[in-house]
Order: C-alpha cells, then structure tokens, then sequence
C-alpha cells in the first residue's frame, strides 16, 4: 500500500500575514475602531479635495447655451444688487428654475431689480452659477454665507449640498460661524458636527452674537 498522502498546508502570505498581525495587535473591538476611523478620515480628505457644488438639475444642453449667453452678457433680464452696490446679472428663467423666489417675476416683460444687500457679490454670484450648472472652487466662507442664502432662496438641494461641504471643513478658526449659523437654522447635522469643538472651546461660545438669518429679496 502507498503511504499516506501528507496534508497540503497553505503557505503564509502577506494577507495572511498582516490579518494575523491585527488582530494579535487590535483587540476588544480597538480594530473595528481604528478601521471606521480610517474610513471616516479618507472621506473626510476625498471631500476637502473636492471644491465644487454641483446642480443636478442643470445638465440639459439648454442650461449649457444660457451658460454661453451669461458670458456674452446676452439677454440677461434680472440684475442682482449685492453689498456694496456691486449687481450680478442673469437670466430671469434660469434662476427661477433653481429658486423659486424668483418665479414670481416671470409674469412681467420689464427687466427685474433685486436687492440683496447683507450677501457680498462672491455668495450671490456662487449663487447664480449654481443655478446655471454649478460651483467651482468654493472657499468654506462663501460656502457657509451660500448656505444661508440657499435658505433665503429655498432651494434645499444647494442648503444640503452645502452642509455637506461644511461638515468636512469645521475647524478651531470657522467653528464659531458655523455654530451660529447651524443654530439659526436649526441643522441638527452641522449641530452634531460642531458640537465636538464647541464643547473643547465653551468659554468663547458664553456670548451669544447677533446673526442674520433671512434676508428677504425686494
């Protein structure tokens, strides 16, 4: 009789290697931790890195050539006055495409004036390129300024988009801000995110600051 044929054993690879090495090293669930941790900051870096607010709505062709004519300055048939008097010129029907604010002008032939004098021409602008395809290279201050303008404009897709922009850039230098503005509008996810920092640096937040929520367009 030929002899028994030995048990082939699985040769140690690197896998193996550093699966044995984590779990020897991470215990009582400290891998687990580590492992979600990880994962959050990776999201974290992959939304610092990404600098655009886009608008899911605006991708049809006809946004592309209106997109063309605002550049040519054609046609354009509401002009928007910012702080410091500086207007920003659009299309009347794109705008109210995105904020519904606006749709009570289209009845009218006459050019539209619009007052929004507490937001710097850089939020309205960031505004009205939202509305026409999206954002490019957005700092957190505009952000945080467009977010209260998106409440003001009620257009929850660009108030969500924003938060989410906000939640991966709080920080020591802006978490006051943001703390403010989250409590005025009543964002429990910006809440939850700040509260972590606020809590860290409690004595700065003892003296509640005046803070403009709504700014109505006239």
């Amino acid at each position: 009789m030929r002899g028994a044929v030995p048990r082939r054993q699985n040769p140690i690879n690197l896998q193996t290697l550093c699966v044995f090495q984590a779990e020897s090293k991470y215990k009582n669930g400290e891998f687990a931790y580590r492992k979600s941790h990880d994962c959050r900051l990776q999201t974290k870096r992959s939304l610092m890195n990404n600098l655009e607010i886009i608008n899911p709505d605006a991708k049809s062709n006809c946004f592309s050539r209106f997109r063309g004519m605002r550049v040519r300055r054609e046609r354009l048939d509401i002009f928007i006055n910012t702080k410091k008097g500086v207007e920003v010129g659009a299309h009347l029907i794109v705008l109210s495409a995105s904020f519904p604010v606006f749709r009570k002008y289209l009845s009218g032939n006459d050019i539209v004036h619009v007052q929004l004098p507490r937001f710097p021409h850089k939020v309205v602008s960031a505004a009205v390129e939202y509305a026409y395809g999206g954002i490019e290279n957005i700092s957190a201050e505009v952000a945080l300024r467009l977010y209260l303008l998106a409440h003001n404009l009620q257009n929850k897709a660009l108030v969500d988009k924003c938060t989410e922009f906000l939640c991966a850039r709080i920080e020591e230098t802006n978490v006051s801000e943001v703390w403010s503005a989250a409590k005025a509008t009543k964002n429990e996810v910006l809440i939850g995110v700040c509260a972590p920092l606020v809590a860290m640096n409690w004595e700065m937040f003892r003296t509640p600051r005046p803070f403009y929520v709504t700014t109505d367009t006239k």
